[in-house]
Formats: structure tokens, sequence, C-alpha cells
């Protein structure tokens, strides 16, 4: 895992093979939280963790 520190209004960029895959902005931060901005092709999922393990869950739990 890459741990990095950013401020307000930086951006970090994913890539592969020398090709953009995604921004990264932050937006807005305080001492609890922060807000990302994703910019990113439509063809790229991008799933909030915890919505995926209910998802799991939810699959787990219906024997699928």
């Amino acid at each position: 895992m890459l741990v990095l520190s950013r401020r307000k209004g930086e951006i970090v960029k994913l890539m592969q093979s020398g090709n953009v895959i995604a921004e990264i902005t932050i937006v807005e931060t305080d001492k609890t939280r922060s807000r990302l901005g994703i910019e990113a092709p439509t063809d790229v999922r991008i799933v909030r963790n915890e919505l995926e393990k209910l998802k799991e869950e939810k699959e787990t739990e219906n024997g699928l």
C-alpha cells in the first residue's frame, strides 16, 4: 500500500503503461474526513469498500 499526504487541491494520477487511468483530487479536508473528486473513464468501476462488503454479505446470505 502506498500512503500519501496531500493538501486540498492537490491531485494524484493513477497511471498504467504511461497512460492516465484516473485522477483523484483532494476537494476538502478536515480533522476526521477527506472529500475526494475522482475523474475516470466510464469503463473504470469505482466502488466504496463498505458497499462492496455489503454486497458480498448479501450474496453469502442468499447462497450466491
